[in-house]
């Protein structure tokens, strides 16, 4: 993780946790740039996450301002930091729903960056909030390097 995104996140757990909540402005880039020890450009780009996800919006001439909390049960369609971040204080929950071992084809060997024939996991798993079906997730893992997955394993993965 970059510098710029550790800041991002750093911020983004202030900002969930009120911590501006007084003025809804976060410091100014310069005040940031003390706290933090980085140039303005790191600071820059970690502003930039917070404002693609919603978390802030800018002013001009007067700063940077945390954006009213999103109501529940809505999606950033922009990005999102992970599900467990983007739903703080909520039942995260999974489900396997297929779990199975696949050959690496010319296209997948690409993706995963290993040889054709290389064995790896196919996971289609469903991500529920509050008891509510949320998304369906489909990964791969080189079972070279992850040797043993079971339906267990993937409901009880957190992968944010």
């Amino acid at each position: 993780m970059t510098k710029y995104e550790m800041i991002a996140n750093d911020l983004a757990d202030r900002i969930n946790n009120n911590e501006f909540k007084e003025t809804f402005k976060i410091p100014t880039e310069d005040q940031l740039v003390n706290e933090y020890k980085v140039s303005k450009n790191t600071i820059r780009s970690a502003i930039k996450i917070l404002v693609k996800a919603g978390l802030i919006y800018p002013v001009q001439g007067s700063g940077m301002f945390v954006r009213d909390k999103r109501k529940y049960n809505t999606v950033f369609l922009s990005g999102t930091r992970g599900i467990t971040k983007d739903h703080p204080g909520q039942k995260i929950t999974n489900k396997c729903l297929l779990l199975e071992i696949v050959q690496a084809d010319d296209n997948l060997s690409q993706i995963m960056q290993c040889e054709v024939g290389t064995p790896i996991y196919y996971i289609e798993r469903l991500r529920i909030v509050d008891d509510v079906p949320y998304a369906v997730e489909y990964t791969y893992y080189n079972k070279n390097i992850i040797p043993y997955l079971n339906k267990e394993i993937v409901e009880a993965m957190s992968l944010s």
